[in-house]
This record gives C-alpha cells, sequence and structure tokens, in this order.
C-alpha cells in the first residue's frame, strides 16, 4: 500500500494545507492558491447509512437550508478536528478536485499547520485525516509560525516580535524570542463571532452580517460619520433595511477590544513585554478590518502592522496573494521549499547538472518510475 503510495506521489503536487474552522486554502509553489473552499460537508442520511452529498461552497449553501434528511455542518470547532470521518471525507474531497486532471489518484507530500497549543491527540488525528484522505506524507508546522514566516517577521533574530492570527473560529497568539516560541496561546473565538455579533445586533440574515463586516466593517466608531447608511434588500417584499455604518463599527469594536484585551493580557502573562521590540504583527481574515492595527495601539501602548505576505506564491502576483488573509499559507509553501532543499543538501554539484540534464531531456520521470520498480523488486 505504501508503495502503491508512492506511485502514485509521482503524479501528484506537493501541497500547503491551510486547514480552518471557517475555510480550508491549498496552495502550491510557483502556482498559488489552487483551491479556497469553505470547510463545511453536507451529509445525506438514508436508511440509517450517511454518505456525503455536498462538500466546500456547495454545502455552505446548504447551511440551515437542508431537508430533514440531510444535515450541513463544520467537521472542525475552533481550529481543532470535531468530526475524523467527516474530515477525512472533505480533505479527500479537496485533493482530488486539485488533481482532477490526473489520471491516478492522487498521494502528495502534504504540510499542513495546526493551532498551537494542540495535544498530541490532536495532531495525531489531523495526520491520521491527512494520511485517510490519501496523503504519502504529512508534516504539521504551528499556525503562528507559519504566518510569522509568511509575514516575514524575522523569527530567528535575538529581537522579540509577536503575532496575532485572527481566524474565523480561533485568534492563535505567539511571542517570539531568539528564534523560539517562549509563549503561545489560543483565544476561543475570532471573526465568525464577530459575524454573529452583527447578526443579532442588526438583526438581520448571517450572509449579510459577513458581507457587512468585509465591506463596511470598522475596528473604530468614531471613524464613522452619523449620516453614513447602508441599505439592506428587505425579504419577500418588506421594506429595505437602513444600517448606520457607525452602529455597525460600534458592535464590532465592542468584540474586537474584547479579543485585544485577552491578547493584552498574554502578552503580560508570558514575561516578554518588555522583549517585544518587533512589536505586534496581526494577520489572518480578522487583520483586514479597517483600523485595527489603531485600536490595537490604543489598547496595548504597542506599535502594530498588518503582517502583508512577503513572498508571492505565483509568478504573476495577484491583490489577492498579497492578502493578510493568507499570511499563514505563504508560510506553509516557503517552510515547505526550505524543507525540500535541506533534504536535498546532500546532493553533489554533479548529481544536481545530471538531474537538470535528465530533466531536459524528459527522462526524469522515466527514471523516476525505473527506481521505483527496481524497489519494489528489492
Amino acid at each position: 500500500m505504501f508503495k502503491m503510495k508512492r506511485l502514485r506521489g509521482l503524479f501528484s503536487n506537493d501541497l500547503s494545507i491551510d486547514l480552518g474552522t471557517a475555510n480550508t486554502l491549498i496552495y502550491v509553489r510557483e502556482k498559488g492558491i489552487i483551491l479556497n473552499e469553505p470547510s463545511v460537508v453536507a451529509i445525506r442520511t438514508h436508511n440509517g447509512q450517511k454518505q456525503v452529498q455536498a462538500v466546500g461552497v456547495e454545502a455552505k449553501r446548504m447551511l440551515g437550508r437542508t431537508p430533514g434528511n440531510i444535515t450541513a455542518f463544520r467537521p472542525l470547532k475552533d481550529g481543532v478536528i470535531a468530526d475524523f470521518q467527516v474530515t477525512e471525507k472533505m480533505l479527500q474531497h479537496f485533493m482530488r478536485k486539485v488533481h482532477e486532471n490526473s489520471w491516478f489518484q492522487p498521494s502528495p507530500r502534504v504540510l499542513v499547520c495546526v493551532p498551537c497549543l494542540s495535544t498530541e491527540v490532536e495532531k495525531r488525528a489531523i495526520r491520521e485525516s491527512v494520511l485517510g484522505a490519501g496523503a504519502r506524507e504529512v508534516r504539521l508546522i504551528e499556525e503562528p509560525r507559519a504566518a510569522a514566516i509568511g509575514a516575514g517577521l524575522k523569527v530567528s533574530e535575538a529581537s522579540g516580535s509577536m503575532v496575532v492570527d485572527i481566524g474565523g473560529g480561533t485568534t492563535d497568539v505567539a511571542i517570539f524570542h531568539e528564534g523560539i516560541i517562549r509563549h503561545t496561546a489560543v483565544i476561543p473565538f475570532g471573526g465568525n463571532v464577530i459575524t454573529e455579533d452583527i447578526k443579532t445586533g442588526c438583526t438581520i440574515m448571517k450572509h449579510q452580517a459577513e458581507l457587512m463586516k468585509r465591506k463596511f466593517g470598522s475596528s473604530l466608531a468614531y471613524e464613522m460619520k452619523e449620516n453614513e447608511i447602508v441599505c439592506i434588500p428587505g425579504l419577500r417584499g418588506r421594506e429595505p433595511k437602513e444600517i448606520s455604518l457607525k452602529n455597525l463599527a460600534n458592535i464590532i469594536q465592542a468584540r474586537m477590544e474584547e479579543i485585544i484585551e485577552h491578547v493584552h493580557y498574554e502578552i503580560r502573562n508570558s514575561g516578554f513585554e518588555k522583549h517585544l521590540i518587533g512589536g505586534i504583527v496581526v494577520t489572518g481574515g480578522g487583520s483586514q478590518m479597517k483600523h485595527i492595527t489603531q485600536l490595537f495601539e490604543f489598547v496595548t501602548g504597542m506599535d502594530c502592522r498588518i503582517g502583508y505576505p512577503n513572498e508571492h506564491l505565483a509568478k504573476v502576483p495577484t491583490q489577492e496573494l498579497i492578502s493578510p488573509m493568507f499570511s499563514t499559507g505563504v508560510g506553509l509553501v516557503i517552510k515547505g521549499y526550505e524543507n525540500d532543499r535541506n533534504s536535498s543538501n546532500n546532493e553533489t554539484a554533479e548529481d544536481r547538472v545530471i538531474n537538470n540534464r535528465e530533466q531536459r531531456a524528459g527522462i526524469g520521470f522515466l527514471k523516476k518510475i525505473k527506481d521505483w520498480f527496481e524497489n519494489e523488486e528489492e
């Protein structure tokens, strides 16, 4: 079975997976983001048997709208796998989707990020889910470390620095000093809670609340004017609903202040408050909120900046790829590249020249097949 995975691996791209509570993103070096879909699965129950009805975008459309025999839900909660089997099926679907032009069932090497403070049981669950989905090799890296690498944070330097990764389900905090993670924490809420607050406070639909947050959200209410109004279309012929952007910002600021207060507590509790010369770097989807750095600086009294990715994943950079939302993914790709480079350090210059010639001649792939069969016979 293992050698069969190795053979299928010759037809697979190495992947970096940012397995999030809200979204799952898959990256490939020099290709960029090849998949960005909600971490949602719809399960159909028939005669006591369960089967996957839909995954990703299609499954998200079913949330709250499914008939009695179909259940749509998120198999991850607070960054941790809540349903092992469903997560495995979801990953299997995503990996097949990114290899849809391949003749063979994919068996890639995968680098996947895990929340900081994950227990060994939780790490094993993630590793086994990815292996069960078809990967032939799995490596894990902490989310804050990947985000820090992607944002260009010099984690190996002596000066202290900190990354705050505001995701959908959790906010991860990590303090680096002299190349080591000195303190980590997981705040058990993030952008999803803000969306729920907007939904409740403005009495609108959840998808409308998410859209309002992304398009008009601000972390500072005093930056918004009283006369700035947005109209939400009414349902079933009802009158449109007017929402003040200042009121919207008040809802967001209240929850964001709570998150930052938790972050400030972790800074004081770490004992490294005076060592954080590099200040605070904010990444993740929540970092895209307007005026968030000003609020961080006001609450903590420390310098703060947005962690924009410092390297592009694709040959042709796009606006999407330089968003702080994708810092973790960029860090995953950079880390994967470093792993590949380190594993090839034992290769001599003569070997590299021969390999390059073989690749140009088109025989490198055939040689891999030949080597595999020779190993199989041994």
